[in-house]
């Protein structure tokens, strides 16, 4: 079991609950004023002490960028000048405020921690309920702009790392299997998103009928299932096609340690393979966790925010694969 539980920290990254909330004595976001907007801005505020507060309009592209590639906030709420986001200290609990829904409250985890992440938010939600009386209805649960998060309005969600899975050509019948589940698969950075570097967000559908445990299992069962088809197939790949895995890896090991740029869409792919093989402890690397660290500090906003400055795509790739090369060096294993 504690071979397992090791194993399964290489596919499943973090988890994630999400709420949707509205506040009944305002309209839903999308008929909401200005006024209407600032004045739940504030009243958030007021009873998120000691978390750190932005303003969409008062902050630059960059900035904006930089936080949907933290998954702190959506590319939605990033679209609306007078939104704002609430975070604490360690990037663990957030709450954007003018998104698709008066609030989306969010409690991030390591691991599969979705029943700690759950905890966690249904506190925090406790605590900005007392603020203003959110939009109940006892027959349809909470109310939203969007028809599928009326209920309970929580998406429970988890970041997987599927590469064995892709590489046999799996991943489109896993997708049609869990659907039927009431189970969505999406890329990293959830709807809208297409997978890249063979990660995937799987996450409930529906929000209606269910109970916030029933929704919290059933996203659990999933993944932890999923997890045990990755390494089924990893174990498979080694067995029957240990030459090709090897030459695979070690070529995108190599590509990522010598290369002069890497562009996002390599990048993604390379890190992918070369995550796998340290984690098949195929490659010379001492650490895995550098490695998944990789798949946010090296995105575009995140590098240009290292360096001060608005940075051209073509500096970003230069940039980027000189970060990969240090960490890659660091993390090599003596011959």
């Amino acid at each position: 079991m504690e071979e397992w539980m090791e194993q399964k920290k290489s596919v499943i990254l973090s988890s994630r609950v999400r709420l949707a909330r509205n506040y009944k004595d305002y309209p839903f976001p999308d008929r909401l004023n200005e006024k209407g907007c600032e004045e739940i801005v504030e009243q958030v505020g007021r009873a998120l002490d000691g978390f750190r507060k932005i303003v969409v309009g008062e902050v630059d592209d960059t900035t904006k960028y930089l936080l949907v590639e933290r998954h702190l906030a959506s590319r939605e709420l990033m679209d609306n000048p007078c939104g704002a986001l609430f975070f604490n200290e360690e990037e663990t609990l957030a709450v954007m405020v003018g998104e698709e829904d008066h609030l989306r409250l969010q409690s991030l985890e390591p691991g599969l921690g979705l029943r700690t992440a759950y905890e966690r938010i249904d506190e925090l939600d406790r605590k900005l309920e007392k603020v203003l009386p959110y939009a109940y209805d006892p027959q349809w649960g909470y109310l939203s702009s969007c028809p599928t998060n009326v209920g309970t309005g929580m998406r429970a969600s988890a970041l997987v790392h599927l590469p064995a899975l892709s590489m046999t050509g799996q991943m489109d019948n896993m997708a049609r299997a869990v659907s039927k589940l009431g189970i969505t698969v999406r890329g990293m950075y959830g709807e809208g998103s297409e997978p890249m570097g063979d990660l995937f967000q799987i996450s409930n559908q529906l929000t209606l009928g269910r109970t916030e445990e029933e929704l919290i299992s059933r996203v659990q069962t999933t993944v932890e299932s999923l997890a045990e088809l990755e390494l089924e197939g990893r174990r498979t790949l080694l067995e029957y096609g240990h030459l090709d895995l090897e030459d695979r890896l070690n070529r995108a090991y190599g590509l990522m340690l010598y290369a002069k740029k890497l562009e996002l869409p390599e990048f993604m792919r390379l890190i992918s393979d070369v995550l796998l093989g340290a984690e098949m402890e195929l490659l010379p690397v001492r650490a895995v966790e550098p490695l998944q660290d990789l798949l946010v500090t090296m995105q575009p906003a995140g590098l240009a925010k290292t360096m001060g400055d608005e940075m051209s795509p073509a500096k970003i790739n230069i940039l980027r694969a000189k970060k990969v090369q240090e960490v890659l060096r660091d993390l090599k294993e003596e011959d």
